[in-house]
């Protein structure tokens, strides 16, 4: 196995292209009906890549990357863009995905803390379903 020193963990993780979702480090919380993740936690298996320089578009890569091995677990549709792309195609639901803005100069950025909202109707944001926070230190 090709592993790399992640020097923030003090341990060897997989290199991104061995990163496995079935690790038992891999915790997954599902809809118990539908046996779909809604939320994937991994700190002491992450998957890591190297970003070669600092071009938002080679983030996004990496980004894809790790959605193509995960999109099963969320009960993503196999064609959520093309292999060679990074423009989601429109999903069956009809609720379009993009891509946040990972630019130097995008606000509020890559390492900054961000709120998860899910609401009963996510399209006019109606019937507060939960929120998470997500902070990054």
């Amino acid at each position: 196995m090709n592993r790399s020193r992640n020097p923030h963990l003090g341990d060897d993780v997989p290199a991104s292209d061995e990163w496995d979702l079935d690790h038992g480090a891999v915790w997954t919380e599902v809809v118990s009906d539908e046996g779909r993740a809604i939320t994937l936690r991994h700190p002491t298996n992450p998957y890591v890549d190297q970003w070669p320089d600092e071009n938002p578009d080679s983030l996004v890569k990496i980004g894809a990357a790790y959605l193509r091995k995960v999109r099963d677990a969320f009960g993503l549709p196999a064609h959520l863009f093309d292999d060679h792309e990074l423009e989601f195609r429109m999903p069956p639901s009809g609720l379009p995905l993009a891509w946040l803005p990972l630019g130097p100069e995008d606000s509020p950025g890559p390492g900054a803390s961000f709120w998860i909202r899910r609401y009963e109707d996510p399209i006019n944001h109606t019937g507060h379903a939960s929120r998470q926070s997500q902070p990054w230190a």
